[in-house]
């Protein structure tokens, strides 16, 4: 059975009515391919994901490494030819990076490469830096004619921002897919979409998802459409670099095929109301559910309570139960 878990996150101080509606969102999601390793047979089984693959991640050396690596070079056309987008990664280590040595790497994937795009890593999530990474995929998208084409998959050249972890709604227009969650399956259960991001479409946020092995895979898959993510990797692999590998057979298939399965994701007219004695919330929501949980936060304050979703939830209620 799959167990969906539909959170609602409230923030409550005195007298307070809160309301939010949402049209349906039928989807099916993509595979973005963190492919942090070398160049051979697993780029050749990641190509041959397309178009459920709908970009990978170059990383010749933590970036674009100091000279053009031919194996590479070579793969990435043979990736292109097949369709497949590919992006080079950047770290900006959160803006305290220098701008012109970011900007240097990004000028090495298209004049080498010719990239797809970019995969910017360790972003902020504070929203005086929101501009700055505007500026950026201003930069990477003015690189247009040095991309080589995929067949249209790509309109301009794609810009990821990973955050990692959840970030503000001051970043929608800073990227043109925002990662809001990397880290290992164990914790993604008890991870949940703030409230904003129902006003946008499932293809503007991707979720990383390590140490998910076989039998979790599954249920992984179907948290992260649930929690609206239009683009996803699994992978069994661990820490120290999850990423350093493509997930073999039949593992790789059933995440593509899983991924390419439609989804409808929709919350209707969910409504919260309370006065000085009751509280009441109500929403329509379409799909399989089987489990509820509510988080209330009294204080308006990330400090006291449990830090989810971006409130400081003082108060749970979990089907029905305080």
């Amino acid at each position: 059975m799959n167990v969906f878990i539909k959170t609602i996150l409230l923030s409550i101080l005195g007298m307070t009515i809160l309301t939010k509606q949402a049209t349906a969102q039928t989807f099916t999601q993509k595979v973005g391919v963190p492919a942090y390793f070398y160049p051979g047979s697993e780029w050749d089984r990641m190509d041959d994901g397309v178009p459920t693959v709908g970009f990978a991640i170059a990383n010749p050396a933590s970036g674009p490494g100091t000279s053009y690596n031919n194996d590479y070079g070579q793969q990435i056309i043979t990736a292109q030819n097949n369709g497949l987008a590919i992006i080079g990664y950047v770290y900006t280590s959160y803006m305290n990076r220098n701008i012109d040595l970011i900007k240097q790497d990004i000028d090495k994937y298209f004049d080498w490469y010719g990239a797809n795009g970019i995969f910017l890593d360790e972003v902020s999530t504070d929203c005086s830096l929101s501009d700055d990474y505007a500026s950026l995929m201003s930069y990477i998208r003015a690189k247009e004619y040095l991309s080589h084409s995929v067949g249209g998959t790509v309109p301009q050249p794609l810009t990821v921002l990973n955050h990692g972890t959840q970030t503000n709604e001051c970043y929608v227009n800073s990227g043109d897919i925002l990662v809001t969650y990397e880290g290992a399956y164990s914790s993604y259960s008890a991870w949940s979409p703030q409230a904003w991001h129902l006003n946008y479409s499932p293809n503007k946020f991707m979720h990383l998802v390590y140490n998910t092995s076989s039998n979790n895979l599954s249920s992984a898959i179907n948290m992260s459409k649930n929690n609206g993510a239009g683009w996803i990797y699994m992978t069994p692999d661990v820490l120290p670099n999850p990423w350093d590998t493509l997930p073999s057979e039949p593992y790789w298939g059933n995440l593509l095929t899983a991924a390419n399965t439609s989804s409808t994701r929709t919350i209707h007219d969910w409504v919260v109301q309370n006065d000085t004695t009751n509280m009441t919330y109500s929403y329509h929501f379409e799909g399989t559910q089987t489990w509820k949980r509510v988080y209330i936060d009294t204080d308006h304050s990330t400090s006291t309570g449990f830090l989810t979703g971006g409130i400081g939830a003082d108060r749970l209620i979990e089907n029905g139960w305080m």
